[in-house]
């Protein structure tokens, strides 16, 4: 015969070879328990902080050019120490690619007219976490060698 076990409210029947089937859906079950919630627990992560990674991306559209805006970019990040490791045209625009001690920086710029460009830069630490801040503090630095005003506050940034 077999033996029944009581998981979570749900009876099972557990051949006495089927111990090991019987181990997989406990922690199955156990597994789906901890992450059962609404789909947007499931899609932000819950309490893992993975919504953080998926949002965490600065943007900002300036009235100038692309190409003087690459330049900006091209000089902020010499300033701050950022090693640009690749710079190509795409479809869209102009894609930077650059990297810290700490940090993968993704650089899209596009576009929007002849004299309208919008930034996304994505700053990110491994896979999950990402870093606004510095993202922010690029934009900024970019802001002012365009010498555009920036309401954004960086502390203790020259």
């Amino acid at each position: 015969m077999g033996k029944i076990a009581c998981l979570s409210g749900v009876f099972l029947i557990a051949s006495m070879g089927g111990i090991m089937s019987f181990l997989k859906l406990g922690v199955t079950i156990f597994c789906l328990s901890i992450l059962s919630g609404c789909a947007a627990v499931a899609i932000t992560g819950g309490s893992l902080g993975l919504g953080y990674s998926f949002t965490n991306v600065a943007q900002k559209t300036v009235n100038h050019p692309l190409d003087k805006v690459v330049w900006a970019i091209m000089d902020a990040s010499e300033k701050m120490a950022i090693k640009v490791v690749e710079n190509r045209g795409n479809e869209e625009g102009r894609f930077i690619e650059a990297t810290t001690k700490n940090l993968s920086i993704f650089i899209n710029l596009k576009s929007i007219t002849p004299k309208t460009t919008k930034m996304t830069i994505n700053a990110r630490e491994g896979l999950f976490l990402k870093d606004k801040s510095t993202a922010n503090a690029i934009i900024h630095k970019t802001q002012k060698i365009l010498g555009v005003e920036s309401n954004l506050k960086i502390a203790a940034y020259p």
